[in-house]
């Protein structure tokens, strides 16, 4: 419920998605994108950022679904730049697949702002060691505009861009 009207009926992870998704919106004051699945819907016209993918990649550079215990990998997370972001800021979720937020983190919590041009390909890399206890997990990546040192507009998130299994 948002203002006393049904904003979702769903799914405990689905109502957490579109709860996520009213914060964002309200925090940026414009509507937010939300894709959900391997592959992003055609970004809208409007955009300014879309995500592509967000993959766990092995030491070899080779994607992966299978994650084993105390080995590296490296999240790569790809944004299409549809307008110029002169201060942006890249990030992933990893959630077990009742909703639950294992971790989350961002280029500018980690201390790194970006900057693109309109048509540019954003990769970011986040070093990742597999501490995961056996079991599903989902990967999402996201785009944000920074608006000041904190403050920021969520661009897209691409939900359950990849589904991995740790052992």
């Amino acid at each position: 419920l948002h203002r006393g009207v049904l904003v979702a009926d769903d799914q405990p992870k689905e109502v957490g998605y579109a709860y996520e998704k009213l914060l964002a919106e309200e925090r940026g004051g414009r509507p937010v994108a939300l894709s959900k699945g391997r592959s992003a819907a055609e970004p809208d016209r409007d955009a300014e950022a879309h995500v592509v993918d967000a993959v766990f990649l092995n030491r070899d550079g080779i994607e992966v679904t299978t994650l084993y215990h105390r080995q590296p990998y490296v999240i790569r997370v790809r944004c299409l730049c549809l307008g110029d972001l002169p201060s942006a800021s890249v990030g992933f979720i990893l959630q077990k697949p009742n909703g639950h937020v294992i971790y989350t983190t961002n280029t500018v919590v980690l201390g790194h702002r970006l900057t693109a041009a309109a048509g540019e390909m954003l990769e970011v890399r986040f070093g990742f060691t597999c501490l995961l206890a056996t079991g599903e997990y989902l990967l999402a990546g996201g785009i944000s505009r920074m608006k000041g040192d904190m403050d920021y507009q969520v661009l897209h998130v691409l939900r359950e861009a990849s589904v991995v299994t740790a052992i």
